[in-house]
């Protein structure tokens, strides 16, 4: 196997910045050292990955993720203390190796130190406590990749709706946008006003939506388009916050709050388990390869099992995971590096 060309070029990015290092690694020299040697060994990681097969890659792709958190913290200008940007450990534990991939849990391990744990407060995504089990399916879904690849399909699903903003010259004071990606099972509905709301309370930064009424009368539904594929897209808005200025730029930073970036598209993601808020996708990337990790490493029988293309019917969508992977978390840690700095 070889590197993806993409991947090549995002590293050579990557490897630019370590010259002149941005962010708090630019005049701290501990920091500095810190983000040249783990940006180093990460992309050393990413590379080797990109050259073995699914038996190990979770391994590698895990640890090069690991390395690349610590080169962003030690970058985030918001972590000011060494107890902030320092890293240890993993943060987070894996439990329910007796159960199918779908149900295996992460919980947080109850250390604040732990990498996990500061990294997701340097990027605002929720932290994780010892009972706050977060199952894999669900981390699983919020990747963009894994939208048409499911471990299980059905209506309890939520994957990332795709976000399309578009300025509304008529109503300055609001965020429009088409909410793409709406599931079939969705648009068939018989109350879809009442289950559109029960749908979108799964989206936290959804709240507050509004939606263009399918015709004048008081009690009339969403007008929804429906797609060749059978999804559906609908038209949204957002009011300004009060106070907020109404120009192209001041929705766009709104609008950022309300959908997260990813790669160079707007998604918004669902929640993951009892925390109630979506995660940053660095984050929910680096948990689903930590338990893919721990799972390879310390359960390699049955590892091996469900990666076997012969007999798993979920062999091609871990194979494609990790192949995704070695291309698009370097792109995530690019643009984490311009969230910190």
């Amino acid at each position: 196997m070889s590197v993806d060309r993409t991947t090549g070029s995002m590293w050579a990015r990557l490897r630019a910045t370590r010259a002149l290092p941005p962010g708090a690694a630019a005049t701290d020299r501990q920091r500095r050292a810190v983000y040249v040697a783990a940006l180093e060994q990460s992309e050393q990681l990413f590379r080797a990955a990109a050259t073995v097969g699914p038996a190990t890659r979770p391994l590698l792709a895990f640890y090069g993720l690991s390395q690349a958190g610590r080169a962003i913290a030690a970058a985030a200008t918001t972590a000011t203390s060494r107890d902030e940007w320092h890293l240890s450990g993993h943060g987070i534990k894996a439990a329910g190796w007796e159960r199918t991939l779908e149900e295996l849990e992460i919980h947080g391990d109850g250390s604040a130190r732990g990498s996990f744990m500061r990294l997701s407060a340097i990027l605002s995504s929720p932290t994780l406590n010892r009972s706050d089990n977060v199952r894999l399916g669900a981390l699983w879904d919020s990747i963009p990749e894994n939208i048409g690849w499911p471990l299980r399909d059905g209506p309890h699903r939520r994957v990332p709706l795709f976000v399309d903003y578009f300025e509304s010259r008529g109503n300055a004071d609001s965020v429009a946008v088409i909410l793409d990606g709406l599931p079939a099972s969705l648009i068939g509905s018989l109350s879809l006003r009442t289950d559109l709301d029960d749908f979108l309370a799964s989206y936290p930064e959804a709240v507050g939506y509004q939606y263009t009424p399918i015709s004048q009368h008081p009690d009339a539904g969403p007008n929804i388009s429906v797609n060749d594929d059978g999804t559906g897209r609908i038209n949204l808005r957002w009011m300004m916050p009060s106070g907020a200025g109404s120009d192209p730029a001041e929705r766009t930073r709104h609008l950022a709050t309300i959908a997260r970036s990813y790669g160079r598209r707007r998604f918004l993601f669902p929640s993951v388990g009892p925390t109630g808020a979506s995660l940053h996708p660095l984050m929910t990337w680096w948990s689903l390869l930590y338990a893919l990790s721990m799972l390879a490493r310390y359960q390699p029988a049955e590892w091996a099992k469900y990666i076997d293309v012969n007999e798993s019917t979920l062999a091609v969508p871990i194979e494609r995971l990790l192949d995704k992977a070695v291309i698009t978390v370097p792109s995530l840690v690019y643009q984490t590096l311009d969230e910190v700095c």
